[in-house]
């Protein structure tokens, strides 16, 4: 399961290695890749774990190993809660998980910086360089220049819409 801002491609140097073992399905989640951007649904975590919970019936596949990359690694999280028993194990690459905390002034004030990073990448005239910026801010010294521009070239040309929308949960 891709990342925010990913789609299927992320997953190109690594679908040939494992499909000479393994059966695998990769998708381009709602919003994503090649799928469908309507303007009138919010991309959210429930969306996405509704979207491979259908991808996983429609393969028939019985006790899959979820992938999930950075948000892949939430929506396999969610997916876990809304669909238990389901997967017989997981793998978290990169993800992240928050913590949050104990008191309600504490998660006032962690759900306050959550909100004012996801406005970061708001619908507007700024949107397409504020993400860019975020994301050639991710990239290690040792990321090879044709992954760098894999990377930009793909966030560059994400629908603003479902950018902004898929990052406010």
């Amino acid at each position: 399961i891709h990342g925010w801002g990913g789609d299927i491609d992320f997953w190109s140097r690594q679908l040939p290695v494992f499909e000479k073992n393994y059966r695998v399905i990769a998708l381009d989640l709602p919003g994503f890749g090649k799928s469908a951007k309507p303007h009138d649904i919010t991309y959210d975590l429930a969306l996405f774990a509704k979207a491979v919970k259908a991808v996983i019936d429609d393969a028939q596949a019985a006790s899959p190993v979820l992938i999930g990359h950075s948000m892949g690694y939430a929506i396999v999280l969610r997916f876990l809660s809304d669909y238990p028993g389901v997967a017989r194990a997981i793998v978290d690459v990169d993800g992240s998980y928050f913590r949050l905390p104990d008191t309600e002034k504490g998660r006032e004030a962690f759900q306050r910086s959550m909100s004012s990073f996801a406005s970061t990448f708001a619908e507007g005239p700024g949107q397409r360089d504020s993400l860019l910026q975020f994301i050639e801010s991710t990239f290690y010294g040792k990321t090879p220049d044709d992954v760098r521009r894999f990377v930009l070239g793909k966030f560059g040309a994400l629908d603003g819409y479902v950018i902004a929308n898929s990052m406010m949960e």
